[in-house]
């Protein structure tokens, strides 16, 4: 559809979009490996062609006077098919399905084949396809491309997925936008139990609540200033809200007067209280540690006995913190052992710095009218603007 547009010059066709499909088409491994099986079995096919046309050239040129030169022929022939001989390629239901759509004939608009090879050409045809992609395609380079969205996990989020698998503490700052959150469902995923999550507003709370909700379909308990609410269908799998009232939540006392304890009910809006129940903490936005509910923050890592996940996009002495969880962790530790060795246990310390952020930055231009007048202006400001060739082709550091 993309070639055809483009052919008829149609209003919305660009290069552009050409491009995205195709190399989000050449990045995929099935199609990548459908595509190197049928070139294997053309090559093949045409070797094989031509050892039959050599064999009938040989059978009409068998004269008594030069055998012997024939033979030789015959034998150094070969040895060099030998040498560079394809073997029989047999195609997967794939390979047999992308090459079915080579042959078909196609319609109007053209052939799926003959699209591609537009799409090759158009790509090859570029003089500096570097400067296209950076004037013609920003919006559309990865990870913006619109076809190509494929998900790969960087180095320092492994370590935290495995620290996470092994049940180990562990402490990340990233900036934002450079998948934390990822992180923190993941322990939602390996929990036997409940996951505690203390977010610093109520803003957060019902944004990630909307988000938990869908993905454990329901089974969420909420705890803010405004509205405690305890899902009593099933078991929570994760409880979400706000330090302070958590805490408070969390260790009033009840009495037997209580609607759950006459109707023999759970009652929605009263949360079921100990810090015993939960089997991973999650702490998103940790440097509010220094903030207003930081009290009740610090009193909730203390009383949760269960590895956590602190997550934040700007601690400034990340080692000292992680010391500080490291000595409550482990005074936990020495509290649980009795007669037994004792094991300190380590929390990870992860820190990344780079992050993408599609950010469309503008400039101000002023300019003189025809009248005089002077005349301002938004200009948008491409985020390499400020890059020279030179720079971006020899400091990899500068792309992710």
């Amino acid at each position: 559809f993309a070639v055809s547009d483009k052919k008829q010059a149609t209003l919305d066709s660009s290069e552009a979009e050409i491009l995205d499909i195709l190399w989000a088409l050449e990045e995929m491994p099935v199609f990548k490996e459908a595509d190197a099986l049928i070139t294997s079995e053309k090559a093949y096919k045409k070797q094989t062609k031509e050892e039959e046309k050599e064999k009938e050239k040989d059978k009409k040129s068998s004269k008594k006077d030069s055998k012997k030169e024939s033979k030789k022929d015959k034998k150094s022939s070969k040895k060099s098919k030998d040498e560079v001989k394809v073997e029989k390629v047999v195609l997967t239901v794939e390979a047999k399905t992308l090459k079915d759509l080579y042959k078909d004939g196609g319609d109007h608009r053209g052939s799926y084949k003959d699209s591609l090879k537009y799409a090759r050409k158009l790509m090859k045809g570029k003089d500096n396809l570097i400067s296209f992609q950076l004037t013609e395609m920003s919006d559309r380079l990865p990870p913006l491309s619109r076809y190509n969205r494929t998900f790969k996990l960087e180095d320092w989020q492994c370590a935290i997925l495995a620290a996470i698998d092994n049940r180990q503490s562990a402490v990340v700052c990233a900036p934002t936008s450079s998948g934390k959150t990822l992180l923190s469902t993941y322990t939602c995923k390996i929990a036997s139990g409940t996951v505690l999550f203390v977010l610093p507003s109520e803003v957060l709370v019902w944004q990630i609540a909307a988000t938990y909700y869908q993905f454990f379909k329901g089974n969420v308990t909420i705890c803010t200033d405004q509205i405690s609410f305890q899902e009593t269908s099933g078991k929570a799998q994760v409880y979400i809200g706000t330090p302070l009232a958590l805490e408070k939540a969390l260790t009033k006392a009840r009495g037997c007067a209580g609607q759950e304890m006459t109707k023999g009910e759970k009652e929605f809006m009263v949360l079921d209280g100990g810090y015993h129940q939960f089997d991973y903490l999650v702490l998103d936005e940790v440097h509010t540690l220094n903030g207003p509910e930081g009290d009740a923050l610090q009193r909730i890592i203390k009383c949760c006995n269960c590895p956590f996940l602190a997550l934040s996009a700007t601690i400034g002495n990340a080692t000292q913190l992680q010391s500080w969880f490291q000595k409550v962790r482990n005074d936990h530790v020495e509290a649980m052992v009795i007669d037994a060795q004792e094991k300190p246990e380590e929390v990870i310390l992860k820190e990344h710095f780079a992050r993408f952020i599609n950010l469309q930055r503008l400039i101000v231009t002023e300019s003189e009218g025809k009248d005089g007048k002077k005349k301002y202006k938004l200009v948008k400001l491409h985020p390499v603007a400020a890059m020279t060739p030179e720079r971006l082709a020899n400091d990899p550091e500068l792309i992710a």
